[in-house]
């Protein structure tokens, strides 16, 4: 992953992750919702955010992906829709208001 040196970058990465290990997918959804709520000409996150696709992929036995790995993230999926897409989002304590978080000063 890469990114500039930017103020959303700033602001997205100024609030503790609430995710785990699949803090990437609560990176993007806290980027749509900067981006979102922003009243600038910034171009939207579908315009800016590119996926290099794999061109192969080797399976290396012996995962160490259980089961409970495995619902874990699917909560926290579930979490991320519900903290920053759901319909209620915006009154849950939950839910982090990256517009109008604390921007870091270098």
């Amino acid at each position: 992953k890469m990114f500039r040196a930017t103020d959303d970058l700033w602001n997205v990465l100024s609030v503790p992750f609430s995710s785990g290990w699949i803090f990437d997918v609560e990176l993007i959804a806290r980027f749509k919702r900067v981006r979102s709520s922003s009243s600038s000409s910034k171009p939207q996150c579908e315009d800016i955010i590119y996926e290099y696709p794999l061109e192969s992929w080797h399976d290396i036995a012996g995962s160490k992906l259980d089961f409970m790995s495995k619902i874990s993230a699917l909560y926290g999926l579930a979490k991320i829709w519900y903290d920053y897409f759901s319909p209620l989002a915006w009154w849950m304590p939950a839910a982090v208001d990256m517009a109008n978080a604390p921007k870091l000063e270098l």
